[in-house]
């Protein structure tokens, strides 16, 4: 089963979820079809907003197709 890795940035000042996933022309197509779903040519990459409503219609467009991993990056602070 193929992947896409989502991880939470700031774009323009707002927060998004950056989708990660090796090319596949289908799947650009299906993502291409969210409705808030931009591409970001500096990041190379697409991006949909946080809300439910957008994460929903990603998990129901990829369904039983790929893998959704969801990737956080957690920054700790050096101990003194």
């Amino acid at each position: 089963m193929k992947t896409i890795q989502t991880e939470k940035i700031i774009y323009n000042g707002e927060e998004r979820i950056k989708l990660i996933f090796d090319y596949d022309k289908e799947l650009n197509n299906k993502i291409r079809m969210l409705p808030d779903c931009r591409w970001s040519l500096t990041m190379g990459c697409w991006h949909i907003s946080p809300e439910k409503e957008s994460v929903d219609r990603l998990k129901n467009l990829t369904a039983g197709q790929y893998k959704l991993i969801h990737k956080y990056l957690v920054l700790h602070r050096p101990l003194a």
